[in-house]
């Protein structure tokens, strides 16, 4: 802050004001350095016991506010979260929290919605929408291979070697025969392009059909990543809607063992299945989005209430 030795002098206030003395164009020199270094914002809570919670929250809902202090306040006239940092990151995580409080405003979250989250056990839905067009959503924290559904999508690899994560378990507990059938389909038409879905037998598992999506992996899509697996949802939806499947549940595919972060695979997932419920004339009358980790089903119920 003082290599440039501004010919200024700061006195600190009892009521944490500091103020600058001295010459005219120094003192604005300085203070605009001040300003770069630090800020301090405020963001207004619609609701006061937002004020003590909010920081935990959004901790746990993976929030990103690192270098920016929240500080909680409240009063008669209300509650605010007041933001302190370097002015960048401050400005960011206002716009971010803004967003976010704004959705609270028009009830489109609600502080129940975040202790439902938080205390959700076992397989039961984390959240249930219904989008503009009728298509059931619902939000799940459990286990696919014991999920019935028409359909069951399996986050695969272009080889159909379903060796680890998600694909694994499908392919233990729906028996040998989907391996079977998977290496029988590469042999016959080769590697599956990512964002493409191939059919097999749902073998032992609960479903009709098994879906092999295919999704990005984290540094091998050139920026891509969102795109693909968009298209990857997309595909398979669409796909259950043309054989006629009523249901189908989809894992987070690519935010595995194929490292592409949470918040895009969520962000990327529900907006492939807005966008396919925004289409009429389907047969397709239920999407279920489950997966094990509970961070991941709370950012898929803030993509979908956004």
């Amino acid at each position: 802050m003082n290599q440039v030795q501004y010919r200024a002098q700061a006195q600190f206030g009892s009521d944490s004001t500091v103020s600058l003395l001295g010459h005219t164009r120094e003192v604005e020199e300085l203070s605009e350095a001040v300003k770069q270094f630090i800020l301090q914002s405020t963001v207004r809570l619609p609701f006061p016991e937002l004020a003590q919670e909010l920081p935990t929250f959004l901790k746990e809902w993976g929030f990103d506010f690192s270098g920016v202090t929240l500080h909680p306040v409240t009063s008669s006239s209300g509650a605010v979260m007041v933001l302190e940092g370097p002015t960048t990151q401050v400005t960011e995580v206002k716009k971010r929290l803004d967003a976010l409080v704004d959705c609270l405003v028009q009830d489109r979250i609600h502080t129940g919605f975040f202790l439902s989250l938080r205390f959700s056990e076992g397989d039961a839905p984390v959240a249930s929408y219904i989008l503009s067009d009728g298509l059931q959503v619902l939000v799940r924290q459990g286990d696919i291979t014991k999920l019935e559904a028409d359909a069951l999508v399996n986050a695969a690899n272009e080889d159909l070697d379903h060796c680890g994560g998600v694909a694994l378990a499908l392919s233990k507990a729906g028996g040998p025969e989907i391996q079977r059938e998977s290496k029988a389909l590469v042999e016959h038409i080769g590697k599956i392009p990512t964002g493409d879905v191939v059919v097999t037998t749902g073998g032992n598992l609960l479903c009709k059909k098994l879906l092999h999506a295919v999704g990005p992996t984290a540094g091998r899509a050139d920026g891509r990543e969102r795109l693909l697996l968009e298209k990857a949802v997309d595909t398979a939806l669409n796909l259950s809607d043309t054989m006629e499947f009523r249901s189908v549940a989809l894992p987070c595919i690519s935010s595995g063992v194929f490292g592409v972060p949470l918040a895009v695979c969520s962000e990327a997932i529900v907006s492939a299945v807005k966008r396919f419920g925004s289409q009429g004339g389907r047969s397709l009358s239920k999407v279920i989005l489950i997966d094990t980790k509970e961070e991941l089903a709370r950012w898929l119920s803030l993509w979908l209430r956004l």
